[in-house]
């Protein structure tokens, strides 16, 4: 079984408008979803490491209990849109042996890849992930997954296979321009 969990968040104990419409569209691609287990961090106190967090101390906790009913999972984010044509049925027709990067926004620079959409993780590999990323210290989720891009432990698909839905960026204080769901409605 594969399975995607999302990093995702409540503010004063509501969850971001547009989680259910991510995660409808999702579901309507073919994957299972794990049930939704937001953080309430203070961004405040760590400023874009919230993903980080959540990946470290909330999903793969929750991976670890179910681990022996996997073959692998998703990790992503709650703002994610999964383009048309990345079913889990096409998915299914060339699963990864390595970890995958799905989707991203771009590689800005060499040593930088921008956005955390979607990764995918075999099981094979939990244990190594697990260990690299409790040996981290805490970082922005993109620059956590570049670093493990550049030492050659993930890949990278050849293009992303989502975009993000435009929304109001807690960490930045500003629209993150992406898809408009206006428009996709």
């Amino acid at each position: 079984m594969i399975v995607v969990d999302y990093l995702t968040y409540t503010k004063n104990g509501v969850l971001p408008d547009y989680l259910q419409k991510s995660i409808n569209r999702t579901k309507s691609l073919g994957y299972d979803i794990l049930p939704i287990t937001p953080d309430e961090y203070h961004l405040d106190n760590m400023i874009g490491h919230c993903s980080f967090i959540h990946l470290r101390d909330i999903t793969l906790p929750k991976i670890e209990k179910i681990r022996d009913k996997l073959t692998g999972f998703f990790v992503c984010e709650g703002d994610i849109w999964i383009k048309d044509d990345f079913t889990f049925d096409e998915f299914k027709k060339k699963i990864p042996y390595k970890p995958m990067w799905y989707g991203y926004k771009g590689q800005r620079r060499p040593t930088f890849i921008q956005g955390a959409f979607l990764l995918y993780i075999p099981m094979e590999c939990f244990d190594e992930f697990k260990y690299k990323i409790n040996k981290c210290r805490k970082m922005f989720i993109d620059r956590f997954y570049t670093k493990l891009y550049l030492e050659g432990f993930i890949e990278k698909y050849h293009s992303t296979m989502a975009n993000e839905i435009t929304h109001y960026s807690n960490v930045v204080k500003k629209i993150r321009q992406g898809i408009d769901l206006e428009v996709t409605d």
